[in-house]
């Protein structure tokens, strides 16, 4: 069986976003991350049965330079640490943001909407980039998903093979003040690998109009409109008399039921919950998700959560009564029965894979996409900054778990994302994938 690519795509960069130009510290995230990253290798290597490599992304701008002396600080920082992931087969590409200093203001600023300043800081980082490692950057990613015709040619222009910054579906958005220009509409964009139009970088290129870039576009799943089914399991286990069980409903809303339950006397047994909506049976599923907040509040071994993605054909903008019991019992779940109006949701969110999205959230996406063989691959993403803040490395390391646990991870492949191409037909990419 051909085994599909897997990308997970982190973007090196400073813990805060607006940097502090007074005291700009180490970047304590990508420490944290590298770590984390480097101790899941072998455990992603045993699963596929394969080699594990990452995209890692660097950021070199004019903010960086600003805060931190030169545009080439990360790498003359954390040298080691790159040859580290050079050396494990990690693809080490350009990260830029257009952040600008407001000095009479004291604050930064995305200026998207200045191209020339756009150019200057996609030259900035590509010249730095190449002064210190040596070479072109293998692919690139502009901050906050943002990309424009203008400067895909640039990028084009400068010999850069792969962009991954688009994400498919996202709608044009105006940014608020202080920021400036706009994102334009991904509603089109293609959900696979195309070599861009030069008049329309949302649309693939005939073989006369096309650019020699790579468009690699980011993964993302509507949330609001998810049609996968829920893991839904027939259980006809009832409750051992001496139970003592316990449990929550802590979401109930148009797009999810979820929560915890749990058997004191048998703490590490994942049990089942009936999901009724309106005195209708819809789902049976297995509470066995982990979160890492049920594991630190001694709640058996954290893996007692459920998530239920809520059918869009219910959702009426009427009042329904939603009530979750224990599976073989009419034991009802604390919060629950409750009544809950389930709004409609014309309006598509399409959101990328992110790795600090709880697995309860990622199920049914991710479930979707497997469905779908039209993609060869999946991307997660992901700041470095998770080394910040205690609910970010929590919600990483529940999600890369998830990952773990999947029954289909043997089927997987952890690619970098020329790898991902060659695996595609796509022989520009020089880097050839190990047998």
């Amino acid at each position: 069986m051909r085994k599909r690519s897997l990308l997970i795509c982190l973007d090196i960069e400073p813990d805060e976003r607006e940097v502090n130009l007074s005291s700009a510290s180490n970047w304590a995230g990508f420490e944290a991350t590298f770590e984390l990253m480097q101790a899941l290798r072998p455990r992603f290597r045993q699963a596929t049965n394969a080699p594990v490599h990452y995209n890692w992304a660097i950021r070199m701008d004019p903010q960086i330079e600003q805060a931190y002396g030169s545009a080439d600080w990360c790498y003359h920082k954390y040298e080691s640490i790159l040859r580290i992931l050079q050396e494990e087969g990690d693809l080490i590409g350009l990260h830029v943001h257009p952040w600008r200093w407001d000095a009479p203001n004291h604050h930064w600023f995305s200026d998207c909407g200045d191209q020339a300043w756009v150019d200057y800081c996609v030259r900035l980082g590509f010249d730095a980039f190449r002064r210190t490692l040596g070479r072109t950057c293998p692919y690139f990613r502009f901050g906050d998903c943002w990309l424009n015709n203008a400067t895909v040619s640039l990028l084009d222009r400068l010999g850069i093979p792969v962009d991954l910054t688009l994400e498919p579906g996202k709608p044009a958005v105006v940014y608020p003040r202080p920021h400036t220009g706009f994102q334009p509409d991904y509603g089109n964009v293609p959900r696979s690998a195309y070599r861009p139009n030069r008049n329309d970088h949302t649309k693939s290129g005939g073989i006369f109009r096309r650019r020699n870039i790579w468009m690699l576009p980011i993964t993302t799943v509507d949330f609001n409109n998810l049609t996968a089914k829920p893991n839904q399991r027939n259980s006809t286990r009832l409750m051992d008399k001496n139970a003592r069980l316990e449990g929550y409903i802590y979401s109930a809303n148009e797009l999810e039921i979820s929560g915890w339950v749990y058997d004191e006397a048998n703490p590490d047994v994942a049990l089942s919950v009936d999901v009724w909506i309106d005195d209708q049976l819809h789902a049976t599923l297995t509470a066995d998700l982990l979160r890492i907040d049920l594991l630190e509040a001694g709640i058996g071994n954290g893996r007692h959560a459920f998530h239920y993605h809520v059918p869009a054909a219910l959702r009426d903008d009427r009042e329904h009564v939603v009530r979750v019991q224990v599976t073989g019992s009419s034991i009802l779940l604390r919060n629950t029965p409750q009544s809950v109006v389930f709004r409609r949701l014309n309006i598509p969110d399409y959101q990328s894979l992110n790795l600090i999205y709880s697995p309860p959230k990622l199920q049914s996406g991710f479930d979707v996409l497997l469905a779908d063989n039209k993609c060869p691959y999946i991307t997660w993403v992901a700041r470095s900054d998770i080394g910040i803040a205690r609910h970010r490395v929590d919600a990483v390391e529940a999600t890369l778990q998830f990952i773990l646990d999947h029954p289909q991870l043997s089927n997987f492949t952890f690619d970098t994302c020329h790898e991902t191409l060659y695996r595609m037909g796509i022989t520009f990419a020089q880097q050839v994938i190990p047998a």
